[in-house]
Formats: structure tokens, C-alpha cells, sequence
């Protein structure tokens, strides 16, 4: 008889190497998509220190930051960065909370 196939758990509960998307593939279909916009501005290798809200926009502090890829065990890798430069100020009319499985944006708008 046929071996059932074994799944040894990774990260947050999928199998290892699953993932709902290619991210690759969906930043290059994103910022594709994004430069139909002249008056959106991509920043990467880039986080948000904090923001705050005004009646009519939102300022985000934000600083650049450096990292590499760190190899785990179980085959999968983790970013780790630091941060570097001055931490600036920008002001947005509105804030898109794309910031991956720790989210600091999310803690900023006090959603749950």
C-alpha cells in the first residue's frame, strides 16, 4: 500500500516550503501595477517608526534599514535588519497596512 505523504509543521502551521502566494511574483504584479500611479511612492528596505493622524492626513516616520537573509533549521530563512539613517517625515493621505506577519502599522490604528 501507498505511505500516507507526512507534512512536518513549519511556520504558523503550513508544511514547510507551502505559502498561500509567490512573493515574488506578486510584488512584480503589484509594482507593475503601481506605476500607473505617478503620485505613489514605493519605499523598500524602509520601516515605519510611528505615525499619527490629523483631521486631514497622516504623518509616518520612517527610517531606512539594512539586513540580510538568515538560513533556520527546517530549510526556511528569516530576514533580520537593523536600522540605519536619520528617521524622516512623511505625510500621506492615507496609510495601506502591507507590513507582513508583525505588524506595527496594525498597532498604530488600534486594530485587532
Amino acid at each position: 500500500p501507498q505511505q500516507p505523504e507526512v507534512y512536518w509543521p513549519g511556520r504558523n502551521g503550513y508544511p514547510l516550503g507551502a505559502r498561500a502566494f509567490y512573493q515574488p511574483k506578486f510584488e512584480e504584479i503589484l509594482r507593475k501595477g503601481i506605476e500607473r500611479f505617478p503620485n505613489v511612492t514605493v519605499r523598500v528596505s524602509t520601516q515605519c517608526v510611528d505615525m499619527f493622524q490629523t483631521a486631514t492626513h497622516v504623518t509616518a516616520r520612517l527610517q531606512a534599514v539594512q539586513g540580510s537573509w538568515i538560513h533556520t533549521p527546517g530549510n526556511e530563512v528569516t530576514f533580520s535588519s537593523a536600522p540605519i539613517g536619520e528617521v524622516y517625515a512623511v505625510n500621506c493621505r492615507y496609510v495601506i497596512g502591507c507590513d507582513g506577519a508583525r505588524p506595527c502599522v496594525k498597532q498604530w490604528v488600534a486594530v485587532a
